[in-house]
């Protein structure tokens, strides 16, 4: 049998996402009409929610934007704290997968990658979007990257490259142009090995980046290591640049942990990289000889 699985419980209006198998009931994922423009009917009973000047509210600043100098999202003094078993989750929607691409492995991640209100900009006042890599037939099998709305759960669009369906995709913006790109491993169908690849936030190819990887089954994981404003990926024992370039490999190997973890443990505003047991500055050394630490 197939296998299905809860691939997600969302903070989005406790939002659960449920990846059917083959044969499962009718997905609920509906687009929403084209005459009412994607608002639901509480939506049109009146235009003052949609109108409302936030700009007077100086003090929370503009809630579409992330503030760059706030972003360690701590709760509003005051704030209630909801007690424990105070609601239940409810499906608000399905998705059942794509014809055979059905499972899943990878859990989804959420970004806003769409101009839902279509004001030219994408930001926080857009609807979430899910990116989820779906395959079929055999565990592991060829991957495929879908992109999914956060509302309703229709489908927005999929990108056409084989990925690995083990590994886990990641997101943010790598170019600097606001909007968060998708970072995934992208299967060489030649060598059967993965390579880092990077999309834009519409499915668009970026670049891929091959440097010898052979695990499929990592996250690469995204960070300004060195705090000099640019992005590196992480992937294995490799450090990437933003544009694909490597940077340098990690003396430890892949035998600690196939994926890392990035924190600055030492309180110099880099961040180390971690592997099982191991952390490796930014350069690469654990210590003054380069040995882990």
């Amino acid at each position: 049998m197939p296998v299905s699985r809860l691939i997600s419980t969302l903070a989005i209006a406790a939002l659960a996402l449920v990846l059917g198998a083959a044969g499962c009931a009718e997905s609920t994922a509906v687009p929403p009409d084209d005459d009412d423009d994607g608002e639901s009917d509480s939506d049109s009973d009146s235009d003052s929610d949609a109108d409302t000047d936030t700009s007077s509210d100086t003090d929370m600043g503009d809630p579409c934007k992330v503030d760059g100098d706030d972003m360690d999202a701590d709760a509003p003094d005051g704030a209630d704290v909801a007690p424990p078993d105070s609601f239940e989750p409810d499906v608000q929607w399905d998705w059942p997968g794509d014809g055979d691409l059905n499972q899943i492995i990878a859990t989804p991640i959420v970004a806003n990658l769409t101009d839902d209100d279509d004001n030219g900009e994408i930001d926080l006042c857009d609807i979430p979007d899910i990116v989820v890599i779906v395959y079929g037939g055999f565990l592991g099998g060829a991957g495929y990257i879908y992109v999914l709305d956060g509302e309703y759960g229709y489908e927005h669009y999929s990108i056409p490259e084989q990925v690995s369906s083990m590994g886990y995709p990641a997101l943010g913006d790598i170019d600097f142009d606001g909007i968060p790109e998708i970072v995934a491993l992208k299967m060489n169908t030649s060598t059967n090995m993965p390579m880092v690849a990077v999309w834009e936030n519409d499915g668009t190819f970026k670049w891929e980046a091959d440097h010898g990887f052979t695990i499929t089954w990592a996250a690469p994981v995204l960070g300004d290591l060195d705090n000099d404003g640019d992005v590196e990926i992480v992937h294995e024992d490799s450090i990437i640049d933003h544009e694909g370039g490597l940077v340098l490999e990690l003396p430890v190997g892949t035998n600690a942990s196939p994926t890392p973890t990035l924190a600055d443990l030492d309180a110099d505003n880099d961040l180390e990289i971690i592997y099982g047991p191991f952390a490796y500055h930014h350069d690469g050394c654990g210590s003054l000889d380069c040995s882990p630490h």
